[in-house]
């Protein structure tokens, strides 16, 4: 099996999941922004219900979170094509 063909099917397979875990026009956009792959960061836990009537998202993952995300965006521009 070729790299190529081992990549599509490794992204094929990523996004099926992602399709259950966010929503894909999301992911599709940054990733056609960036021409690069998208990893999601999570701020949640396994308690938090996700996507449910009763979501709560725990202050100290947002916190953190919130100081990853511009670290991410910085590394993504650092990117060279």
């Amino acid at each position: 099996m070729t790299p190529e063909a081992v990549s599509e099917q490794i992204t094929s397979y990523l996004r099926s999941l992602l399709s259950c875990a966010a929503p894909s026009s999301r992911c599709t956009w940054a990733m056609e922004a960036t021409g690069k792959n998208v990893m999601l960061l999570p701020m949640g836990s396994a308690e938090d219900g996700a996507h449910s009537q009763n979501e709560k998202l725990n202050r100290h993952n947002y916190v953190e979170g919130t100081k990853i995300l511009p670290v991410y965006l910085y590394e993504v521009a650092q990117l060279k094509n």
